[in-house]
């Protein structure tokens, strides 16, 4: 019986000085984590101004390819839908349920 005990606390010890190093194990590595996610984010923010500067380059490549009456008739249709977009009231359901002050 008191080898039984013997082997049970050497075991149970065992189990627990593995446990704890593996938890401390994991906690070094918390950082690397972090600096994952900002390299992430880092990419993610390089990868949106690429497509930023990829639209407004082939936005401005279609404007040279087009006519001067045309360049014209799209400046005051963009100035129209600019103006019409603003003048527009919120969604209803956001006005319903926003806070007035």
């Amino acid at each position: 019986m008191k080898r039984f005990f013997k082997f049970l606390f050497m075991v149970v010890f065992i189990f627990f000085t593995t446990a704890c190093f593996s938890f401390t194990q994991g906690q070094s590595k918390q950082p690397s984590t972090k600096k994952k996610h900002s390299e992430a984010a880092k990419e993610k923010r390089r990868k949106e101004k690429e497509v930023i500067k990829y639209e407004n380059e082939s936005r401005k490549k279609h404007l040279d390819i087009q006519t001067r009456q045309t360049r014209k008739r799209m400046k005051r249709n963009m100035k129209n839908t600019t103006v019409a977009k603003n003048n527009k009231k919120e969604i209803f359901i956001k006005r319903w349920f926003s806070r007035k002050n």
